[in-house]
Order: structure tokens, then sequence, then C-alpha cells
């Protein structure tokens, strides 16, 4: 493992092969996360000789270590699947104030023009404007669709809405092959009303074709459906 080093012949200032490296200062800053969560001398010391603290490192110089805050907190087990289930974690750029009719195109691009999801876009009015890099969580095996509304309000997770699932469809368009799932639906858990029913937004995979649905509650929960959550923001 590298280490951050200060060239003393310099003034303490940094080489040219250490700038670009982590800061003790930084470090220090671990530390007080520690402090702040009451981890224990003992239980930081077993990181730090055990070797996980060094293949934690090793991982993020390399590139491989989870950047995301639900990719991470799937991958230590923070995170667990429901009973027999499945997680898949996404990251995404969401178009916040995209189009509702290009946004649902984008994801699906053979929806037929008679599709009711085309009627529901001014129950998801914009929010905020602006492109950002977001991550969804992508659960499978909750039962019915409260049930799994139930499972990730257990780790506080919040509903994702459309335009976020729109974008995970268009930027992953394989995910069916990835996942081993021909036909799925990717569903996005703010629910709307349509003619008085509990509906939600999916996008529908099947071989080379991608369709965006409106989708009864009631009828959410087969194996090849998959509820999208997102981070809660503090």
């Amino acid at each position: 493992m590298r280490r951050v080093t200060v060239s003393h012949n310099r003034g303490g200032v940094m080489t040219p092969e250490t700038q670009d490296l982590m800061t003790l200062a930084q470090g220090g800053a671990l530390a007080g996360i520690g402090i702040d969560k009451k981890v224990s001398r003992q239980a930081f010391e077993s990181f730090l000789q055990d070797g996980r603290a060094p293949l934690m490192m090793d991982a993020m110089a390399r590139g491989t270590f989870p950047t995301g805050y639900l990719a991470l907190a799937v991958a230590i087990g923070a995170i667990q699947p429901p009973e027999g289930g499945r997680l898949h974690v996404l990251s995404t750029p969401v178009q916040h104030d995209r189009p509702w009719q290009e946004a649902l195109e984008a994801a699906g691009p053979q929806t037929p023009s008679d599709y009711v999801v085309r009627q529901v876009g001014d129950q998801y009015e914009p929010t905020s404007t602006g492109t950002t890099e977001e991550e969804v969580l992508l659960v499978q095996g909750y039962g019915s669709f409260d049930d799994g509304i139930a499972w990730a309000e257990q780790y506080d997770l919040d509903r994702t809405k459309p335009r976020r699932i729109f974008a995970a469809a268009e930027r992953h368009p394989n995910l069916h092959r990835v996942l081993g799932m021909n036909p799925m639906y990717i569903v996005a858990t703010q629910e709307c009303t349509f003619k008085g029913e509990r509906d939600v937004c999916s996008v529908w995979f099947k071989d080379g074709k991608r369709e965006s649905y409106l989708y009864w509650v009631f009828d959410v929960g087969s194996g090849g459906d998959w509820l999208g959550f997102a981070r809660k923001r503090k």
C-alpha cells in the first residue's frame, strides 16, 4: 500500500509523487467520523491490522471500490434483499425537468402512442432543474407492491420518481440481459392515480424492445418486477 509522505527537505511541501494522494488531514477527518459513530479503538485497530483497511484502500486506488452510497450499502450488507430476493444498483444521469413525453420515449422507444402512461405527466411536474448523477436501487422478490414499500421503509429509502426510472432504462438498455430476466419491468415507486386507480410508471424490457407503461399497483409483484428506490436526502 502506498503511504502519504511529506518531503521534509522541502520544508514540509508534498512532492509531485504525493501531492495528489489523500492527506493526513483527510485521515484525521475519517477518525472524526469514527468518533462520532462511537467506533471503539479496538474495533478500528482490528480494521487496520487484519487486512480490511489495505483491501479497501487498494480497491479505492484501483477505482473498483463502490463510489455510490447505495452501492456501498449493498456491498457491505447494510441493505439486505428480501428473503429469496435480489438487489441491483444502477447509476444514471437524470434530467429532472426533461419533458414528460421525451423522457418516457427515451426509456421506451417502442411505446405506442395510445398508452395511458402518456397522460399522467401532470402528476409528476418537475421539482428541480438540471441533470445530476443518481443511483437507483432495484429490488426483486418482495411480494406485493405494498410489501416492497414496507421493505424499503426499514432502510429509510425514498420512493423513485418516474424520470429516474426512465433515465435508468435509457442508460442501461440491456439491463434484462445483465439480470438474466427476459421479459422484466423496472417500476417507479412514487404513485399516481388514473381513473381512480393506484398506479405506478414502469419500463418493460423484452429482447430488443422497451416500452413505458402505467401499471396498476395491485398487479405489481411478479418475479420479473423490480421496484426502484433512492437514497433519502437528509
